[in-house]
């Protein structure tokens, strides 16, 4: 299989999804989530040794909104790149889809967490799970124990103020425990049977939020969002000299990048396959 070859990098066609592979100005790409330390420092080590930098960053073509890869574009300003190896799309295609990760405490009892709510000033309301107050613009956060579901509602709240919150509270519980993450119906599924103390839901957000945020320069905390795109380019490898080359133009670093890309070929990988040791429920689009 082949792609084709443009001013602004290389395209690949997937059904009515274009994704383009190219390289872009590190400083204009915006991000939307925060980063972890220990992560990114790994992934620093593992692209000097290498040498390469190995996969796209997922980035929305009309806002340059970084929607998977924080930590490689994070890692890349540390190396001091000048650009960074993207795959633009059309955030606002149906084909590209928003979830949201919910946190489950796994050793910090519920009623731990509602004195640290209550210790922050926050008022609660309890009922029974609801899914109208998990996707209500006024959420601020709920809890989800297997019998009740405690839960802030504010109305006309702004998405920072509530995240400011979700940051605090997240902090304090890992002070004293572990959290971990699930696709929200996951973590309400774990919640319900009792294999967590609860599962903390955070607000819901549109595409427009993550671009309005992004362009303040607000970072949600790591792991708010899971962006699914139904296929994405893999293994494109490109040398990390081309990324810090200062004395090209982009469009030039482009128009190598394409030439290398032309002479290789892509292996399409199905819905399931594992790449690298990892599973991917998209599809793949190999360079080898």
């Amino acid at each position: 299989m082949s792609g084709e070859s443009g001013i602004d990098g290389f395209t690949i066609r997937h059904g009515s999804l274009i994704l383009e592979v190219g390289l872009v100005n590190l400083q204009s790409l915006k991000l939307h989530e925060e980063t972890l330390n220990a992560p990114l420092r790994s992934l620093i080590e593992d692209i000097k040794r290498s040498g390469v930098v190995k996969h796209p960053v997922i980035v929305d073509r009309d806002s340059l909104t970084v929607l998977d890869g924080m930590h490689r574009v994070q890692a890349l300003r540390r190396i001091n790149c000048v650009r960074a190896l993207t795959c633009n799309v059309d955030y606002q295609s149906r084909d590209v889809t928003l979830k949201f990760w919910y946190r489950t405490l796994n050793d910090v009892d519920v009623t731990l967490a509602l004195k640290l709510l209550e210790e922050m000033r926050l008022p609660l309301q309890r009922g029974k799970l609801d899914a109208e107050v998990l996707s209500s613009p006024d959420l601020v956060l709920a809890l989800i124990t297997r019998d009740d579901m405690y839960f802030s509602i504010k109305r006309g709240r702004k998405v920072e103020d509530a995240f400011d919150i979700v940051k605090i509270l997240e902090r304090r519980i890992q002070a004293r425990g572990t959290l971990s993450y699930y696709i929200e119906d996951e973590a309400l599924k774990k919640a319900l049977r009792g294999e967590v103390e609860a599962a903390l839901a955070i607000p819901k957000l549109s595409k427009k939020d993550i671009v309005e945020l992004a362009g303040k320069g607000y970072l949600l905390p790591p792991k708010t969002t899971r962006h699914v795109i139904p296929a994405r380019p893999m293994g494109v490898n490109v040398p990390l000299s081309l990324l810090m080359d200062r004395r090209m133009e982009t469009e030039e670093a482009n128009a190598v990048l394409v030439e290398q890309l032309m002479k290789r070929q892509i292996v399409r990988m199905g819905p399931g396959a594992t790449y690298e040791n990892r599973f991917y429920e998209e599809e793949l689009y190999v360079f080898v």
